[in-house]
């Protein structure tokens, strides 16, 4: 029902813990929806592991609160949302589109924006992306510029700025951090 909705769209669909994990890196989903039958420690752990084998992205987790503390135990684990199962579908596609909107906003530490370690969210300008994002592709700083249609000199002012914001030391590591920081493709 969820890939009816417009502007969703279902990359992938897992039965078990070990299958999402496999295919999480590749198919890099903004915001996984999680359906448990109640919220045990075992459940727990299983969502830890999840949420440590997602680069980037959301978890929001639908199941069965019977004690009614669940969602506050999920959300320090840094699960997004905790609704139950029987939520209207309406309001599941909002609480989707909300979190996706406003997760890489959210206080906690699973903010894929953040520069690594310093807890500040990293902001790139979208020529800043562009840039990196040629960067990764090998390209030197002249060959972004043709590319670009701007001058060498502004390749090279975009890339300190990318170095600053990122806490990069070399071009590599700009691109190593803006991907795992989840800036670019």
């Amino acid at each position: 029902m969820l890939g009816c909705e417009a502007g969703m769209e279902i990359v992938a669909q897992c039965e078990e813990l070990k299958e999402a994990l496999k295919i999480l890196p590749d198919v890099r989903p903004d915001v996984v929806l999680a359906g448990v039958e109640n919220v045990s420690r075992r459940t727990e752990r299983f969502l830890s592991v999840l949420l440590e084998g997602m680069s980037c992205g959301q978890l929001v987790v639908l199941g069965h609160d019977r004690e009614g503390t669940a969602g506050r135990r999920l959300t320090r684990l840094g699960v997004r949302a905790y609704l139950s199962k029987g939520v209207p579908l309406r309001y599941l596609v909002s609480v989707v589109c909300m979190v996706h909107f406003y997760g890489r906003r959210a206080a906690g530490g699973r903010d894929p924006d953040e520069a690594a370690g310093n807890g500040r969210p990293v902001v790139l300008s979208a020529r800043e992306r562009e840039i990196v994002e040629l960067v990764a592709k090998a390209m030197t700083n002249a060959q972004i510029g043709r590319e670009l249609h701007i001058t060498e000199g502004t390749v090279k002012r975009h890339l300190s700025n990318v170095f600053t914001k990122l806490q990069a030391v070399s071009r590599i590591d700009a691109v190593n951090k803006a991907a795992a920081a989840c800036l670019i493709d």
